[in-house]
């Protein structure tokens, strides 16, 4: 994914996706049967996280016509370390990180995902950076 420019015109680190919301991150997994894109929305005040999950809810159309229609969407979940958080995620499966056959499939599966993120999070940040304030 290095060879990709961030909307921005930036080189961006694609495994750490700079959101510059701070209750918005975007996490990459992978696992011994499946790879996920994340889009984690974790605060304190969960009225506060209600409000940047339902932004999001607002942009669904925007969002599921730059990224697609087959994303889960969780105002209450739990990431991997257990903290409650909202999440957007998508899931591919018969993926390894141990099995490098996959491995193609997987950086497929993240650069896609991560480059029309890139294209919504560029059409709309300021609205939720405008949250924030």
């Amino acid at each position: 994914m290095v060879k990709n420019i961030s909307q921005y015109n930036i080189k961006n680190k694609w495994l750490n996706y700079k959101t510059s919301v701070k209750p918005i991150c975007v996490r990459l997994n992978t696992s011994d049967i499946s790879a996920s894109v994340n889009i984690d929305i974790q605060c304190k005040d969960v009225e506060i996280q209600n409000l940047y999950y339902e932004q999001f809810k607002e942009l669904k159309i925007a969002f599921e016509n730059i990224l697609g229609n087959d994303w889960n969407w969780n105002l209450k979940a739990e990431n991997e370390y257990f903290v409650k958080c909202s999440r957007i995620s998508k899931t591919i499966t018969n993926v390894s990180i141990y099995d490098k056959n996959t491995w193609p499939t997987v950086f497929s599966f993240f650069e896609k995902n991560l480059i029309n993120f890139d294209l919504f999070w560029k059409e709309f940040n300021e609205i939720f950076k405008d949250l924030g304030n």
